[in-house]
């Protein structure tokens, strides 16, 4: 199953072999006596004096804020006691290499030392400064701060007011500025009801989308297995096999492939259990009037089945959040610029394990001014939280913009990808109604929400579930018994997915030999040889997809059928008309090869004239649906008059005070004022008039010529800039996250917000992507060629000319 890196708090009990310390070695360990709790200067001080204190001691540190060297201060006094110490050495041995933690131990009981006049990059000063004041050594500063921000843990009162996220602002922006108010001691923000609405629609029908896609799209789906292949570490036993082989290059690859291939299926399935069950219950609030935290409290406390649908979307949340997590740090130890300063490797148990690689490091220091030390520590050493190292990421990339060149393409849609979930996980587990709903979930179930719990919280047959074989080391808050059930649910499924007979063997085994040793296909030319990976495709996803199905219904809860297969969005093998299939796509592909073999003109087929878009009716105050126009809104008008019938409040900036004293970096207000938003239509209209370039652009992508193999020449190219632009032009909000991902919320209350991944490193979009954003747009908003019309005040060519 999916090996946790190191750094995830979720670590696989390690087995019994050379490699773990004996009895006594751990139990040497355990009985590192507790440092004497030292007397505290503050404590003697009144409140006014203690704030000074923490106040000097911030500037001396160089600290973040007085509240984060209250922080520090506290850190250090509670893993002192007896308790803290105990709790400490648990979660640090949890989260530590076996044979690291004695040096570890040894470091954190050292004696403190002053280096002062001492060379320092990073925050060594800081931490150096603050542990010398306080009594400690740097390195049990850092662990006992590492310790208690991974548990929420001592940290002081928040009194200044939560930042806002300005209008536009991207989440790569509004979680670094985020991050930075919560170490000044601001509180954490509410949630933003309609943003994580957007953020769980949009990635919903992305996720589904992509799930279609890797049944239609042979090309791309072995690209997504080769290109995580690349970043797949293979178990130590497999590496000793594959030595023997007399083929050891193309078992390896095979093993990687097939490795790849399961981790792909499995984290799809999981984001799709996840936004589906998100976008579900959140569209469901939004169609009652129930959009704000207080409305919503109010509704679950007297509705349990609401409140328990509530702590499952938290608790999914979390799991995926970790896993996405591990993945990110698998795909950043694996990049050229990283890989040699860390140590990775699998053993027997499954377990990934990224480990400094401290000969290199010494070999071969950080060098100043780069991304690298960040990146290593962020792979192998555990983190209090995801945007923590974020921000330091961010702050790295701003300082020296060329380090972004260390990182590929699918190390920036992972950091999308991560970003995108982190931000609906802090806004919901993080904020205050998820601390709320945290202290719900521990309390005693009453008798008669027994059958509720197990409906909402576990979605299969509980007779099934198969005990996670983690050991989970958490003194923060969770949610309970729903934390539990869901780590055993998603533990059940992975153990299916990783099943030895999950794999299409035979189009991986071929794939392989066409990367690896195209001369078995030869004399066969390129499109026969594209051709003959289609069936073993076609039959690979048909077995795993019968598979699939029989295994989910096998685990469904008693009396509800087809849950567990709808929750991760498997695809119905018994659904021949609209079972996804490449050899539906590539079927005109074999015509024409068939045609050239026998010498014969490929005639194509005449294009079928696109249907009219007929308005749908709006039939309640919200509509999860996507209805393009309702009743009387079918004219057609240009995009920035449409913008501008909304109204321009929607564009100003609200201007919020600064607190006295505030850091320039953070941005607080007293209310909690709602931005004033312009009123919006119900749906989008049918039609939209354009000026010629923005006219050009969408007919580019929403042509479907059904009889061409080759859309690249009529397509042309369109550069990713450019269709931001036409859909701000049309009147959409474009919401830029982290890494590559980017939202775009329409100005409709009732049309759905979409997801897309900006090419990197080039900006232009390919004629595969030109397709898949023109199908994924019809798809949601029923757009086609005819949607768009040039202004008639324009002369110029017609769609047709434009195309052609």
């Amino acid at each position: 199953m999916p090996a946790p890196v190191k750094r995830i708090v979720v670590k696989r009990k390690p087995p019994k072999t050379a490699s773990t310390p004996s009895a006594s070695t751990r139990a040497a360990a355990r009985r590192t006596p507790a440092l004497p709790t030292p007397p505290s200067i503050s404590d003697s001080l009144s409140p006014e004096a203690r704030a000074q204190l923490h106040k000097d001691r911030a500037k001396r540190w160089e600290a973040p804020s007085p509240w984060a060297a209250e922080w520090f201060e506290n850190a250090v006094r509670f893993c002192q006691t007896a308790e803290g110490r105990a709790k400490f050495e648990t979660w640090l041995r949890s989260q530590t290499p076996a044979e690291e933690l004695p040096d570890i131990l040894k470091a954190v009981n050292g004696p403190p030392v002053n280096r002062k006049g001492m060379s320092y990059h990073g925050n060594a000063q800081m931490w150096n400064s603050a542990a010398y004041e306080l009594g400690v050594s740097d390195e049990a500063l850092k662990q006992f701060h590492n310790f208690t921000a991974a548990n929420n843990l001592c940290s002081p009162p928040r009194t200044l007011p939560a930042v806002k996220r300005r209008r536009g602002e991207s989440s790569t922006d509004y979680l670094t500025r985020m991050h930075g108010s919560l170490l000044q001691g601001c509180k954490m923000p509410d949630i933003d009801w309609k943003d994580i609405r957007n953020i769980a629609i949009a990635q919903y029908d992305d996720t589904r989308a992509t799930i279609e896609a890797w049944h239609q799209d042979m090309d791309l789906y072995n690209d997504v297995i080769k290109t995580r292949a690349r970043t797949t570490v293979a178990v130590t036993s497999v590496l000793e096999m594959v030595k023997r082989s007399p083929f050891p290059e193309r078992l390896l690859e095979m093993q990687l492939r097939t490795d790849a291939y399961r981790s792909c299926l499995f984290l799809i399935h999981l984001a799709h259990a996840v936004w589906s069950r998100a976008a579900e219950c959140l569209e469901d609030l939004a169609s009652r009037g129930l959009v704000t935290t207080s409305a919503i409290e109010r509704e679950y406390r007297t509705d349990p089945r609401l409140k328990w649908r509530l702590i499952s979307i938290g608790q999914l949340s979390k799991v995926y959040t970790q896993k996405t997590s591990a993945r990110l740090s698998t795909i950043f130890a694996r990049l050229p610029a990283f890989r040699n300063y860390i140590k990775s490797f699998r053993t027997d148990d499954g377990l990934l394990h990224l480990e400094l690689n401290r000969a290199y490091i010494a070999a071969h220091p950080f060098q100043p001014n780069t991304i690298d030390e960040h990146i290593v520590y962020m792979c192998t050493k555990p983190t209090s939280s995801f945007h923590a190292y974020f921000q330091e990421m961010t702050n790295c990339l701003t300082k020296n913009p060329k380090e972004a060149e260390k990182f590929d393409s699918n190390a920036w849609d992972e950091i999308g990808t991560s970003c995108d979930i982190n931000s609906f996980t802090v806004a919901f587990n993080h904020s205050s109604f998820g601390q709320a709903l945290m202290d719900c979930a521990n309390e005693p179930i009453p008798p008669g929400e027994q059958k509720i719990f197990m409906e909402e919280v576990c979605f299969f047959n509980p007779a099934v579930l198969e005990a996670e074989d983690f050991e989970h080391v958490s003194f923060a808050k969770s949610y309970g018994r729903a934390e539990k059930v869901t780590f055993d649910l998603i533990n059940t499924w992975s153990n299916e997915i990783y099943d030895h007979e999950m794999q299409p063997a035979e189009f991986i085994h071929m794939s392989v030999i066409q990367d690896l040793e195209p001369h078995v296909f030869d004399p066969m030319p390129p499109e026969a040889r594209h051709v003959v990976l289609v069936p073993p495709f076609d039959k690979g996803w048909m077995v795993i997809d019968i598979m699939l199905w029989s295994k989910a219904k096998a685990m469904d809860p008693p009396g509800r059928p087809g849950l567990v297969a709808k929750t991760f969005g498997l695809i119905d093998p018994h659904d021949v008309d609209n079972r996804p299939m490449y050899s539906k796509i590539i079927i005109k592909d074999i015509d024409r090869l068939d045609a050239k073999i026998r010498g014969k003109e490929y005639v194509e087929k005449p294009k079928v004239e696109e249907p009219e878009v007929h308005p749908v009716p709006r039939t309640r105050q919200y509509q999860p649906s996507f209805p393009v126009a309702g009743p009387g809104e079918s004219a057609a008008q240009s995009g920035h008059a449409y913008v501008s019938s909304t109204g321009d409040s929607a564009k100003e900036k609200v201007k919020t005070r600064k607190e006295a004293g505030e850091t320039e970096n953070v941005e607080v207000s007293e209310v909690d004022e709602e931005d004033e938003e312009a009123e919006l239509p119900d749906a989008l209209p049918l039609d939209f008039k354009l000026p010629k370039k923005v006219w050009k652009m969408f007919t580019r992508l929403l042509d479907r010529d059904e009889n061409s193999d080759d859309n690249s020449q009529k397509k042309g190219q369109v550069r990713w800039g450019d269709f931001e632009k036409g859909m701000r032009r049309v009147g959409f909000d474009v919401i830029q996250t982290a890494g590559s991902s980017v939202r775009f919320d329409p100005p409709a209350k009732n049309a759905r917000p979409i997801t897309f991944h900006r090419p990197h490193p080039d900006s232009l979009l390919t004629p595969h992507l030109l397709k898949w954003v023109g199908a994924r747009l019809q798809r949601t908003y029923g757009w086609t060629t005819k949607t768009f019309q040039r202004k008639e005040d324009e002369e110029g060519p017609s769609a047709a000319e434009v195309l052609d």
